[in-house]
């Protein structure tokens, strides 16, 4: 009977190491198993984070540079309001010394110029356009051209002209002048808001 007990626990012994050696390699696999689904679990997380960051960069700067751009537009609206405020006080000066030079005597003395100078480039037929309030110095310019003739779209002074045989014409009016040494101004007076 010790015989058949021996080999009854020697059996069970090699059943318990024939399951434990089962068991440890079940549970070796196992580990083995999640961890490697735990390192799968960590790259995806780690992609996805990747990802995430990514997206929230780009909204950020998104964000940024959309409040920059505004930014940028406000003060590119105040610069160019600036400038146009500046330009306008300038250009208001420079009109006020205008009047004042018609009104003074060297104004006859411009006219008779400018008109003189119109007949050559035009020719002995122009007619003369003068603002109405010019209509004074008639007797004294009528001598110099053709014809003089009055036109009230002309507002500060000076004269413009026309020779239709030769179609041709001139302006040499002081709001002319004005506005084309306005766009020299804009050009030349560093008040550029571009960079």
């Amino acid at each position: 009977m010790i015989n058949e007990t021996q080999k009854t626990n020697s059996f069970l012994e090699t059943i318990n190491s024939i399951a434990h050696a089962k068991s440890t390699k079940i549970r070796e696999e196992t580990d083995s198993y999640i961890a490697q689904e735990l390192e799968k679990a960590r790259q995806r997380a780690h992609e996805d984070l990747k990802v995430f960051k990514k997206n929230e960069i780009d909204r950020l700067n998104e964000e940024t540079n959309a409040g920059f751009s505004e930014l940028e537009a406000k003060e590119t609206k105040m610069l160019l309001d600036r400038r146009a405020e500046i330009t306008d006080n300038v250009f208001s000066k420079a009109k006020a010394k205008l009047i004042e030079f018609v009104a003074s005597d060297k104004y006859l003395t411009f006219l008779i110029r400018s008109i003189e100078e119109i007949k050559i480039a035009l020719g002995n037929d122009t007619v003369i356009f003068l603002k109405p309030d010019d209509k004074k110095y008639e007797a004294e310019l009528s001598k110099l051209c053709r014809e003089i003739k009055y036109d009230p779209t002309i507002e500060i002074g000076g004269c413009k002209a026309e020779n239709i045989i030769n179609r041709m014409v001139a302006d040499d009016t002081l709001e002319t002048k004005l506005n084309a040494e306005k766009s020299i101004f804009y050009k030349t007076s560093g008040l550029s808001v571009t960079k």
